[in-house]
Parts: structure tokens; C-alpha cells; sequence
């Protein structure tokens, strides 16, 4: 099996994908947030967009230093997996 479909057949890694998809869109309401909070509109939407950025934050790190932790030796490096989250993150991955 080749590393990166240990890492597909991991639950702690689709955990990781789906909560920095999810940190996509947070972004987004909170950069709405900004507009509003900036044109004297609303905070609220600024502040509840960062407080579920922060949370989704926390357990993309937590799922996806699980995942690292999972894989067996030898790891694929730190970088590498960084990189290959944002790849999936953005395209669909296929199931088999």
C-alpha cells in the first residue's frame, strides 16, 4: 500500500479534510464579518466566523497530528503531508 492510501483509508485524515474545508468557509463568513463589522453593521458575524474558525482549527491539528502519528515508519514528512491535505481538501479523492 502506498502512503498516500494509508492515509485516504485513515479516519483521522478525512476528519482533517473535512474540517479545513470547513475552515474554507469559515474564512469566508468571517472575511464577510470583516465587511460588515467595517461598514458599522454587525460584529456578531465577525465573532461567531472566528470563534468556528478557532474551534475548526484546533481539530484539524488534533486529526491530523493523529494521522501523522498513525502511519508507520517511515512517515511521510511533516511538509509533505501538509501538502498533500491541501490537495485533498480541494479535489474529491475517489473511494475504491
Amino acid at each position: 500500500m502506498t502512503d498516500h492510501t494509508q492515509l485516504t483509508d485513515s479516519h483521522h485524515w478525512k476528519s482533517a479534510i473535512w474540517a479545513l474545508r470547513c475552515g474554507y468557509v469559515e474564512m469566508l463568513i468571517v472575511v464577510t464579518g470583516l465587511v460588515l463589522t467595517l461598514t458599522n453593521v454587525t460584529p456578531w458575524v465577525l465573532a461567531g466566523g472566528l470563534i468556528a474558525w478557532l474551534l475548526t482549527a484546533v481539530v484539524l491539528a488534533l486529526e491530523f497530528l493523529v494521522a501523522r502519528h498513525e502511519q508507520p515508519d517511515p512517515r511521510l514528512g511533516f511538509w509533505q503531508m501538509r501538502i498533500t491535505l491541501l490537495s485533498d481538501s480541494v479535489h474529491r479523492t475517489t473511494r475504491t
